[in-house]
């Protein structure tokens, strides 16, 4: 489960009514549940919802209008994304006690993704202004944050003494910036185009770790040819047809 939409994987087939009646029996949702059984759409040129729910091993989707509906049946496996959720919710709770307003809103989409915060006027003045795309935490996010963080540590690292001259500045720079970019990534929900944008920070930043020169243009084929073979049905998405 996460946040409050309930995910199922089953073997039935899609549109099976059966699926709704057999989980609610089971006690799996309750009847305040609402369920959306996956099916395709049929407008041309699309993209198929329900085979990409498929290839996630998913039926059917239900959702609540409370978290308190909510019932956990078992904890989940320890990994990445869950440590990264729980960091971003305790962030969330240290800027909501010290934070208020439009300021928490603005510094929990920047820092966190979360733009469900932000106030209609506020959007409203950043779409006026063109620039609402900065509400969503996307590539140009992650460049900034990768740049910013590889320039101030190769600086501060060249300020040591004697430090410069027994290892590369460059080379151990990129090298603490990768684990923290890759970081980042994971703190605000790893969007399609943010992963692309750690994909392509991560070879350059490689790149510079063993001496060679960083191509940007080789680095975003190898981020799409490396999606794509991550999930084929992204093609069809707009995503990623406007990240590349």
């Amino acid at each position: 489960a996460i946040s409050n939409h309930l995910s199922l994987g089953t073997d039935w087939e899609i549109g099976s009514r059966d699926l709704d009646v057999f989980a609610r029996d089971a006690g799996w949702w309750t009847s305040a549940a609402r369920v959306d059984v996956s099916a395709a759409y049929r407008n041309p040129g699309v993209p198929d919802r329900s085979l990409a729910d498929r290839a996630r091993g998913l039926r059917a989707v239900a959702s609540v209008s409370t978290p308190r509906l909510v019932r956990v049946l078992a904890p989940g496996v320890p990994g990445p994304w869950r440590a990264a959720a729980a960091l971003r919710r305790r962030l969330a709770r240290r800027l909501d006690a010290r934070t208020r307003g439009d300021a928490r809103a603005l510094i929990g989409a920047f820092s966190l993704g979360e733009r469900a915060l932000v106030s209609d006027a506020v959007e409203d003045m950043f779409r006026r202004s063109g620039t609402t795309h900065l509400l969503s935490v996307s590539g140009v996010h992650m460049a900034a944050v990768t740049l910013l963080l590889y320039v101030g540590l190769r600086r501060l690292l060249a300020r040591m003494p004697v430090l410069p001259l027994a290892i590369s500045v460059r080379s151990a720079a990129a090298a603490i910036t990768l684990p923290a970019c890759a970081s980042y990534a994971l703190l605000t929900g790893a969007a399609l185009p943010v992963v692309r944008s750690a994909i392509m920070a991560a070879l350059m930043l490689g790149a510079v770790c063993v001496g060679r020169f960083p191509d940007g243009r080789r680095a975003l084929a190898a981020a799409a040819l490396l999606l794509l073979g991550l999930d084929p049905g992204g093609l069809s998405s707009p995503s990623f047809q406007l990240s590349f």
